[in-house]
């Protein structure tokens, strides 16, 4: 029984000493100190909250550092973007319908003026011809010549005299040809039809000139319709002169036929060769249509 008074005793004790020490000296302090932190935290809670720092004091948070191979990889990609909305552009105007110009409410000085905001000749031609045959013969070589150079412009005075010139000398040389021709053993009807031959040789030089070259003169002022009527003129000279040369291709051969002898079939055979050899060696045999 002593022994278990002796130990509440001594308990008893024990906890009075602890209970003087947090009275007495450390516990007074310690008790003060968290007071006082406690009350600094309720003024200003957002700077002394244990483990956060006040806004002054934390560092500011740096940008972050980009390579050199980000800056590429961004460059590439606007370039991307704008190839692609160039494409897009491009093709939206493919797909816009062409407006075609409305001849009946333009003058011809108002469509070439129109006309020539266009960047290529090719694109004004292509124009020209949605106006139909029978307007585009209204216009002036002047007016398709400053839309269309390549295409319409007129010849220089050089470039028609050089063509001209060409002409004329072949024109001579085959004048001095038919008129070293044998004429004694020709007919009266082969000797008129050897001399219009001739004839018809010597006018094709002015012929050429008055409706195709115009040497010495512009044709400026003349409307397509009029050149191309004067072409005509030209085309169909030739399909009469054509015959009138199947004729005395075929008088000739007979005639040189008769100086050296042949018999008929000889003569006959000869004339049927050289009709193919004209027929192949005339310029527009690859181009006429079958």
């Amino acid at each position: 029984m002593q022994m278990k008074n002796v130990i509440i005793v001594v308990a008893s004790l024990a906890v009075g000493a602890a209970a003087g020490w947090f009275v007495g000296g450390v516990g007074e302090s310690s008790f003060a100190k968290a007071s006082a932190a406690a009350q600094a935290l309720a003024d200003k809670p957002e700077d002394k909250r244990e483990g956060h720092a006040s806004a002054a004091a934390k560092p500011r948070r740096k940008a972050p550092i980009r390579s050199t191979a980000d800056a590429e990889v961004r460059r590439r990609a606007l370039e991307k973007r704008v190839r692609f909305l160039e494409d897009s552009i491009r093709i939206a105007k493919e797909k816009k319908p062409t407006k075609v110009l409305d001849a009946t409410k333009a003058s011809n000085d108002e469509i070439v003026e129109r006309l020539m905001k266009l960047p290529t000749e090719r694109e004004r031609d292509m124009e020209l011809q949605r106006l139909g045959k029978k307007r585009l013969n209204t216009f002036t070589m002047g007016q398709l010549g400053k839309l269309c150079p390549k295409m319409y412009g007129e010849l220089s005075r050089e470039e028609k005299e050089v063509y001209l010139g060409r002409l004329f000398e072949k024109s001579a040389e085959r004048l001095a040809l038919l008129e070293s021709v044998d004429q004694s053993l020709m007919t009266d009807d082969e000797r008129a039809l050897h001399q219009n031959f001739a004839e018809d040789l010597s006018r094709i030089t002015e012929l050429y000139n008055e409706k195709a070259y115009h040497l010495g003169i512009s044709i400026e002022n003349k409307t397509y319709g009029e050149v191309m009527g004067d072409l005509k003129k030209i085309g169909d000279y030739q399909k009469s002169r054509d015959s009138l040369l199947a004729e005395e291709r075929k008088m000739l051969i007979s005639q040189s036929a008769k100086h050296f002898g042949m018999p008929d079939d000889a003569a006959a055979d000869l004339l049927t060769a050289m009709d193919e050899v004209a027929e192949i060696t005339d310029p527009r045999f690859f181009y006429r249509k079958k």
